[in-house]
């Protein structure tokens, strides 16, 4: 095998999971990182003037 293989690093959710172990998550509400429903209005609205520019 090719030698070099040796000298590759831990893939990132291994280093992850070391870096995490023992901590635990905090008692707190989860905050959501969505951007926003496709049923919300501002969404629809922005939707829409896409449609309308880039239509020909």
């Amino acid at each position: 095998m090719n030698p070099d293989l040796a000298r590759l690093q831990a893939y990132p959710f291994e280093r992850i999971r070391t870096l995490l172990q023992g901590i635990s998550p905090a008692d707190l509400p989860a905050v959501s990182l969505a951007m926003a429903e496709p049923s919300t209005q501002p969404l629809l609205s922005f939707m829409k003037r896409l449609r309308q520019i880039w239509v020909v």
